[in-house]
């Protein structure tokens, strides 16, 4: 009988741990903030490696950014 109360009161406890978990946002990751944002290069990088893009859309999309970056940078 001790031991159904203890695995019950071990079970709320984690429910409970649950709901101010979800409540505050979820889980964080504290040196989230310290970290550079990522930029746009490094996201098509990333989506090439994963297999997400192929090749073709890989260049076309760098493509994209370069002039986009050239034409930021002219301004």
């Amino acid at each position: 009988m001790v031991f159904w109360s203890l695995i019950w009161i071990g079970f709320l406890g984690v429910l409970v741990w649950t709901a101010i978990q979800w409540a505050r946002g979820g889980a964080h990751d504290p040196d989230a903030a310290a970290r550079p944002a990522k930029t746009a290069r490094q996201l098509l990088d990333e989506r090439l490696a994963a297999g997400e893009i192929d090749i073709d859309e890989y260049q076309r999309r760098r493509a994209a950014l370069e002039q986009s970056n050239r034409a930021g940078a002219a301004s």
